[in-house]
């Protein structure tokens, strides 16, 4: 029988294994690190859960939204403010897909 592993603490957030790049945990580092806790939640939880499988295209927009200002992000988001053109795309989308199920499911 294994001993239980005494540095667990489930409210902290686990590297998912297939983020073995240090890219990959670079960006997962930077969506869980933002300095508005909101976005941290927000963008923390889809890195979590999406980064790893996301195509290389869709890992170049996620790292450009990671360069916008929290602010901006939550407006968009949360459907406050409009998307700028340049930012209006699927991942965008599936970002405000996330958030809102998983508002809905807490």
């Amino acid at each position: 029988m294994s001993m239980p592993d005494p540095d667990f603490d489930p409210n902290v957030p686990r590297i998912p294994p297939v983020l073995d790049t240090p890219r990959l945990r670079r960006i997962r580092f930077r969506a869980w690190h933002r300095g508005m806790k909101e976005m941290d939640f927000i963008l923390g939880r889809f890195a979590d859960r999406h980064l790893a499988s996301l195509e290389d295209a869709d890992i170049v927009r996620f790292e450009a939204l990671l360069e916008m200002s929290d602010p901006d992000l939550y407006n968009w988001i949360s459907g406050r403010e409009s998307i700028p053109a340049d930012h209006d795309h699927a991942l965008t989308g599936r970002i405000i897909a996330f958030n809102n199920t998983a508002q809905n499911a807490d």
